[in-house]
């Protein structure tokens, strides 16, 4: 998940990077936010909490 709520699936973030060096120790990747999606279109919308009777 980025800053702004949008966030790339772990298999996104390995094709968007399948050509950059590889890291060994697999501490991060770096990776361009302008494919992201939405975070409600990825896990959906929150439903509202309804108070117990």
């Amino acid at each position: 998940m980025f800053g702004d709520l949008r966030v790339l699936t772990p298999v996104e973030v390995l094709h968007y990077t399948g050509h950059a060096e590889r890291r060994h120790d697999g501490a991060y990747r770096l990776v361009n936010t302008r494919q992201a999606h939405h975070f409600d279109t990825v896990f959906g919308r929150a439903l509202p909490l309804r108070a117990a009777s």
